[in-house]
């Protein structure tokens, strides 16, 4: 049957009617009216199927149902069989993060560079490991906003970790008899 856009807008206007008269799922949000975007979307595919313009001049002219034939893909050929060994699995030995750390810097190389070389060394780490403590601080702020919870919970627990670690010397108190 040949259909014209407005053919085609009747029907999306009596289908968006229905579908407010009937309620349940058709207008189950917020304002309880059908969705029309939805309906239009589907109006589209249809003018879509037929080849109608979008912006038709002739808003009357009937198009036909436009069918693609889809020829259908060769059978695949059955596999033939073939028997394949299977490789024997390969034992990956990994060292432990000491033997690492020691392939990596010998202890005789590191007490044989002079002090300053060390020092260098040892703050280059230093502000290293508190370049990564920003970032994890940061990351887990942004978290806290985003959940609605304290964004100084984390510092506070690092914090009192950090006291239990170095407590503060307690001050002598005189007593008198």
């Amino acid at each position: 049957m040949d259909k014209s856009c407005n053919d085609i807008n009747a029907q999306v206007d009596r289908c968006i009617a229905m579908a407010n008269e009937l309620g349940g799922r058709w207008t189950a949000n917020a304002h309880h009216r059908a969705d029309v975007q939805y309906f239009a979307q589907i109006g589209r595919r249809v003018k879509t199927q037929r080849g109608i313009p979008m912006f038709s001049p002739d808003k009357d002219r009937k198009y036909p149902l436009i069918i693609v034939q889809v020829a259908e893909p060769e059978p695949e050929p059955e596999p033939v069989a073939v028997v394949v060994e299977a490789p024997k699995p390969v034992k990956v030995v990994r060292p432990t993060p000491t033997e690492q750390a020691h392939e990596r810097v010998a202890f005789d190389d590191w007490m044989n560079a002079d002090v300053a070389n060390r020092k260098k060394i040892q703050d280059a780490a230093r502000h290293q490991f508190i370049n990564k403590m920003y970032a994890d601080l940061l990351g887990d702020m942004e978290i806290c906003k985003l959940e609605g919870w304290d964004v100084l919970e984390y510092p506070r627990m690092l914090r009192d970790a950090i006291n239990r670690i170095f407590p503060k010397p307690k001050q002598l108190t005189i007593q008198f008899a």
